[in-house]
């Protein structure tokens, strides 16, 4: 039950900077370099986590740690002083589990969403301020949709659990090759399944990644869910309001980071070596969040690193270590 993940804390600095993609509103164009700008040195000691970090609209940073559901931390990192907070599923009930992804919701609850023994869904979910007690909720999927096959996971604002992702081989032949979106209650009941056929190339490249929900909520009360291949808009209420088809920068990057500011909304794109191996590359775009039109799209300058942890009034906010400590460094977005 090992799922394909990528660690990013570790990452090369970016050394070489390559040509933007051959995207017909791009070619010709060099990506935009950002700037390191303000910075602070936290008193935390570095440490290792998987893709998926998240911040909140207060500008907290969240990490997972760990690869069981048992061994699993949640990392929460204060914006105001920089200190830490674990959550950590401690439940009997999660025995014999393991983590598939995690999410903040709009009102800063941590959830997370863990697989059981023979793959069923289970969530639990801590008050921002009770980092120790966690309720717990089993999701009533319908067959064929398991902990293996979830991409995404996020609760919206009416507290309605989503989930994405891709039906493998071993599922009925009227979902095979279908990605889908699931709508369930607060409850666990399923309250709604949407299929969409999808290609054999995106099945491929999505069969190597585990979970990695990258997702965002906008002062309009939407949700922004990063797919595959786009982002997918959700109403408040969980409808899919529309969806923006996304044009990598290069061939060979794939979206893994999304966040949100006002009207802007920034997408992660990384070049990976390939499975296990550190990544090699990495460009920013610049969304309209209204239309998805690619408004610019940025390069990191060496200082900065590749590691894009957050998008708030201060611009992107990435993250290194610096004499064993982490370091928060801000580049102004223009």
């Amino acid at each position: 039950m090992c799922r394909s993940l990528l660690t990013i804390l570790f990452l090369i600095p970016l050394a070489s900077l390559g040509r933007a993609g051959d995207d017909a509103a791009h070619k010709d164009q060099r990506p935009i370099v950002l700037a390191a700008g303000s910075s602070k040195v936290l008193s935390m000691p570095g440490f290792s986590a998987a893709t998926g970090q998240q911040c909140d609209s207060s500008g907290n940073l969240y990490f997972r740690t760990g690869y069981s559901a048992r061994a699993t931390v949640v990392l929460k990192i204060a914006a105001k002083d920089g200190s830490p907070t674990v959550y950590r599923v401690t439940d009997p009930t999660a025995d014999g589990t393991y983590f598939v992804a995690f999410h903040v919701t709009p009102g800063k609850r941590i959830a997370i969403l863990v697989g059981g023994k023979k793959n069923e869904l289970i969530e639990y979910q801590f008050k921002e301020d009770d980092p120790v007690n966690a309720s717990h909720t089993a999701l009533e999927a319908p067959e064929g949709l398991d902990a293996l096959t979830v991409q995404g996971f996020v609760i919206v604002p009416n507290d309605h659990i989503m989930l994405q992702g891709y039906f493998a081989d071993a599922a009925s032949e009227d979902k095979r090759g279908h990605g889908y979106l699931a709508e369930f209650a607060p409850s666990g009941k399923l309250l709604r399944l949407s299929l969409d056929k999808v290609s054999d190339e995106l099945l491929k490249s999505v069969a190597r990644r585990g979970a990695n929900t990258a997702v965002a909520h906008g002062q309009d009360g939407m949700t922004y869910l990063l797919e595959a291949d786009r982002v997918v808009v959700l109403s408040p209420a969980g409808d899919v309001n529309r969806e923006m088809k996304l044009t990598p920068p290069e061939p060979g990057y794939n979206p893994e980071l999304l966040y949100i500011r006002g009207r802007q909304l920034v997408v992660g794109f990384y070049l990976s070596g390939g499975p296990g191996q550190p990544v090699k590359n990495v460009r920013f775009e610049l969304l309209d969040p209204s239309s998805g039109e690619v408004l610019r799209t940025y390069e990191a300058a060496p200082e900065l690193g590749n590691n894009l942890v957050c998008f708030s009034d201060d611009g992107l906010t990435f993250m290194k270590f610096e004499d064993r400590h982490v370091k928060l460094i801000n580049a102004a977005v223009k």
